[in-house]
């Protein structure tokens, strides 16, 4: 299959975005090859030992043989890693299109080990570097275990596969949108009712109406009283889902003008074989027609023109911060698609995997040799799953769209403490809901001022204030570090941090909010964040929200909890709730071993579980929290209100936090991370079950 050109495929944008973000928490240098083995992007994210061999001219060669490894893969495309005799590393993937190898991407260069004095000398002589001045760069840079450097490569294969493929589809989508808008024929689309659904340029040639006027109005505005018979056969025709030849027949302008055309008409199909309207295909086959067609659009487009630039002068400004807005929320709605597929898929892998070691230990106890190997494999999946939570926190914090901007300032907070700077947030509001982009532009514009601080401040300290005064929602992002001169910075844009400055201040006019700052040199810098709230804002809650609200007041404080007598043959039965089916099924497998315990029923979603347990009414309940449809919280509060004999076990990948406050207010009785599933969940269902009072 042929595929478009690397320079297409691998275009720095997204590529160059996903793989910064990638290379800084990594702390490696990405290099992306083609299937050639040509440099087509980097490097990115230089290193300071990757900065120190190039300007001395060393290359080890590390890069282009874990290259050369990487495009002779098989179809397993394990991930690649190289090292040499002096200690360094490299770690790199191939990137498959359409079963296809079409590139690899390599990041490097790292230690494997702590460096030894023996290696870093042999290094130093080879490279023609002073040993003590390698020392102090190797200093800057932590090793990386082999394994730890193996996930790496793996997570780098899932980041470079999901923008390849992305890439590829929107090339071919802009391919055939520009082909079918750059056609001369006229293509139209209707729905089975008649009306208009899509509208091409050629189109508007041909007939005169613009897209807009076009769009929602029936075809039978193109066609001449003589020939409205002609439309009903076409129906009868098309009823049967065949394609009609291309046939000669009249169709009436805008202008009045009634002209001789050539039409194709063919039936569109969905995915499931449903016929859901027709295409058609007009060409003018009079040459004088299509002179006075073109005429009149070349007319359009002037009139077009003069009246864009007219308002060009009065929209340019709403212009460039409605696309600062859209970019930034673009970027946001990336990262947060990137770390929902983390969440969905690679960490419930890795807490099947770890369920299932867990029943493996039990069966192998008497062979030390098999029982210390799935020991140390379980400490490599814990170690990867803590990585994975880190990167879905690092792309798109859960806790902001969760639990909103007040909870998102605080995990910000405690999050830079990575990067030196110790943050105190202050939150002067209660019950504060906001849409979500406007919480997503806050919390990017916040991150962005604390980004800063770090890098310029010189302090180590910052400070965050969120409050509301007069209607409208004011956060104060300050620090009494080193300061600069606003007036001269701004202005200049010369640099990323002055642009983001720029950025914030668009960002928050296109909110129909402000952005205030003051600073000088020697006295600090205060940045203040302004936005009107609206009636939603002040006064709305989140759908989700609201409902657990509602759900959890049903339950009386008054009323003591009652639990169902436990039956005679003394077995509990348990209802397993879970949107994956590996979890469930590794939840089934854990429990399946215990006699005391029968799992009567699975439920996928929170409104699943409300149903299964009216109908099967049993002892405990293990609950996700994060479900569609209705979550785990919402879910716990509505059972616990119908039903408060009920016990609820919480299971999360991300058991802390707000989701431990947040399950155990809805009435859950413990909140448990599901890696722990093995080792604690049957000792907790017992403990709770028999420590409970029963009627």
């Amino acid at each position: 299959m042929n595929h478009p050109a690397p320079d297409v495929l691998f275009a720095p944008d997204p590529w160059a975005t996903a793989l910064e973000k990638y290379a800084g928490v990594t702390h490696l240098t990405i290099q992306v090859f083609d299937a050639n083995g040509r440099l087509v992007l980097g490097p990115l994210h230089p290193t300071p030992l990757f900065q120190l061999f190039s300007e001395r001219g060393y290359d080890p060669g590390m890069f282009l043989e874990c290259v050369h490894r990487c495009l002779a893969q098989s179809d397993t495309r394990p991930a690649v890693t190289v090292s040499q005799v002096h200690g360094l590393a490299t770690v790199g993937t191939s990137l498959v299109l359409d079963g296809q190898i079409v590139g690899a991407v390599v990041g490097g260069y790292v230690f494997a080990d702590f460096a030894h004095a023996s290696d870093l000398q042999g290094l130093a002589r080879h490279a023609g570097i002073a040993y003590a001045h390698l020392w102090d760069v190797v200093r800057q840079q932590a090793p990386v275990p082999s394994r730890r450097l193996l996930l790496h490569g793996e997570l780098l294969q899932v980041l470079g596969d999901a923008l390849l493929q992305e890439t590829h589809r929107t090339r071919q989508y802009e391919r055939s949108a520009a082909i079918i808008e750059s056609s001369d024929d006229a293509i139209v689309s209707l729905d089975l009712d008649g009306l208009i659904t899509s509208w091409n340029g050629g189109a508007e040639r041909l007939f005169g109406y613009t897209r807009a006027e076009a769009i929602g109005q029936p075809n039978t505005m193109l066609i001449p009283a003589e020939q409205v018979d002609e439309e009903s056969g076409t129906k009868r025709s098309m009823g049967q889902g065949a394609s009609l030849e291309p046939y000669v027949t009249l169709r009436r302008c805008k202008d009045g003008r009634v002209i001789n055309i050539l039409l194709s008409v063919s039936p569109l199909i969905d995915a499931q074989g449903r016929m859901i309207g027709t295409s058609r295909v007009a060409r003018d086959i009079t040459a004088r027609t299509r002179a006075e067609n073109a005429l009149r659009v070349l007319t359009q487009e002037l009139e077009g023109r003069v009246e864009a630039r007219t308002q060009e002068l009065n929209e340019s400004q709403q212009r460039l911060r409605a696309l600062a807005t859209e970019l930034n929320l673009t970027e946001q709605r990336e990262r947060h698609r990137l770390a929902t597929e983390l969440h969905d898929h690679l960490q419930q892998i890795l807490v099947y995997s770890k369920m299932k070691l867990g029943q493996s230990k039990l069966l192998v106890k008497s062979i030390p040799a098999c029982a210390e190997m799935i020991n140390q494999t379980d400490e490599v999946l814990s170690e990867a799953l803590q990585y994975t939570r880190n990167l879905v926190a690092e792309l798109s914090p859960p806790v902001l769209h969760e639990y909103g901007l007040p909870a998102g300032l605080k995990w910000l907070g405690e999050y830079m403490e990575k990067y030196a700077l110790v943050v105190t947030v202050t939150v002067r509001t209660e019950g504060l809901t906001l849409p979500e982009d406007q919480a997503v532009l806050l919390f990017q514009s916040v991150r962005e001022l604390l980004f800063n601080a770090a890098k310029h401040a010189g302090i180590g300290q910052a400070a965050v204030i969120l409050e509301q005064r007069h209607e409208q929602l004011r956060i104060e992002v300050s620090d009494q570090g080193a300061g600069f001169n606003v007036a001269a910075a701004i202005p200049r844009g010369v640099s990323s941090s002055t642009f983001g400055l720029f950025s914030i201040r668009e960002r928050m006019k296109s909110l129909g909010g402000s952005f205030e700052l003051e600073s000088a040199p020697g006295q600090g810098t205060k940045a203040i964040l302004t936005l009107p709230l609206s009636d939603c804002s002040r006064n709305g809650v989140r759908d989700e929200a609201l409902a657990t609200q509602e759900l959890m007041q049903g339950q009386s404080s008054d009323t003591p909890p009652m639990r169902r007598s436990m039956p005679k043959n003394n077995v509990v039965q348990v209802l397993l709730v879970d949107d994956h089916v590996m979890v469930r099924e590794g939840l089934r497998s854990v429990l399946a071993s215990y006699e005391d315990l029968e799992v009567v029923g699975e439920a996928r979603d929170g409104l699943e579980a409300v149903h299964a347990v009216d109908l099967l009414r049993p002892h405990v309940v293990i609950m996700d929290i994060n479900m569609p449809k209705m979550n785990g919280i919402q879910a716990t509060a509505q059972i616990k209100a119908s039903r408060p004999d009920t016990i609820i076990i919480g299971l999360s990948v991300n058991a802390g936090g707000e989701n431990q406050e947040a399950m155990m207010k809805a009435g859950a009785v413990r909140l448990l991370t599901k890696e722990a599933a093995v080792d604690q969940l049957y000792q907790t269902i017992h403990a709770v079950v028999h420590e409970a009072p029963h009627t």
